[in-house]
């Protein structure tokens, strides 16, 4: 078996370890010699620094607590409405920003007892206390929240992107099927070029075209906006039964989105509903975290949004 396909096998087994998983996926960027890989792999396995550019699937819905007194008593755990935050720090607070490591990110969510992560975010209080509250009123504390749902979310992009990546690098440089861990290193510059693109749309770009070979030659990527065919070609790749993938791209074309922050339409929606116990009993080929952020990045696609 050759490195890349050990991969694939690993990333599809629940019970591996993702970081694991991903030394080799290190290891077989070293053999295409592809620094663009191997700077999103080190960045997943060892985290981002606060200045980094993140990819979109790091960025997670927060909310936002305070404790706050007035010099005779304490409230604590008051909401704080998300727009204040932002006019104090910033839009980049819009989201929280995960930058921890992937081993960080599994260990937050076996230690969690109650479904949430608190951050403590006491520089953003320090801010608000001049911007929002009137005189007399301490900000004490303040943290923000983000459930392990949604830090799971990000193992599950992580998965899909690996997968998406290998699928990609398989078809478009054949060669890379043959190499073994006592493979020598790839000095060809045009195949690290190659993997330097698939990486760039795949890990950070919603663009779905990139130059394979030549000024004029492209590869497909992900789903295209509006196109059915993009769509079930995504899906399929992604664990989705072919007569699912065909039925989910009929229903994206047949209505709209019900909102800009929502890309399901009402059919969408009760179709996925109807599907979840069959997924739930494994008649995917991907669970069901994995069926829905597969799904919804579909849309998002298809859509535009």
């Amino acid at each position: 078996m050759g490195l890349l396909t050990d991969i694939q096998v690993a990333i599809l087994d629940d019970n591996a370890s993702l970081s694991n998983t991903l030394l080799k996926l290190r290891f077989l960027s070293t053999k295409l010699g592809s620094h663009a890989l191997d700077g999103w792999v080190s960045h997943e396995l060892e985290g981002y620094s606060s200045q980094s550019d993140l990819p979109t699937y790091r960025e997670l819905p927060v909310a936002y607590l305070a404790t706050l007194g007035n010099g005779y008593q304490a409230i604590k755990n008051i909401p704080i409405p998300q727009a204040a935050v932002v006019t104090a720090a910033g839009e980049r607070f819009k989201n929280f920003r995960l930058t921890q490591s992937l081993s960080a990110i599994e260990r937050m969510i076996r230690n969690s007892d109650n479904g949430s992560i608190y951050f403590d975010m006491s520089n953003i209080g320090v801010m608000l206390q001049d911007q929002a509250f009137d005189d007399g009123v301490e900000v004490m504390s303040f943290k923000g929240i983000v459930s392990t749902s949604a830090l799971a979310t990000v193992q599950t992009s992580v998965k899909l992107r690996v997968l998406t990546l290998l699928s990609e690098i398989e078809k478009h440089i054949p060669e890379a099927r043959d190499i073994a861990p006592v493979s020598s290193p790839s000095d060809n510059q045009k195949i690290s070029g190659q993997v330097g693109q698939i990486i760039n749309q795949v890990i950070h770009g919603n663009a779905t075209t990139v130059n394979s070979s030549g000024e004029n030659a492209q590869i497909s990527l992900n789903v295209i906006q509006g196109s059915d065919q993009s769509v079930r070609d995504f899906l399929r790749n992604s664990g989705v039964p072919d007569a699912a993938a065909a039925e989910f791209s009929e229903i994206l074309a047949a209505e709209q989105p019900d909102a800009d922050s929502r890309p399901f339409g009402k059919r969408a929606t009760e179709w996925i509903g109807d599907k979840m116990g069959l997924i739930l009993k494994g008649g995917w080929k991907i669970s069901a975290p994995a069926a829905t952020t597969v799904l919804t990045e579909a849309a998002k696609k298809y859509y535009g949004l």
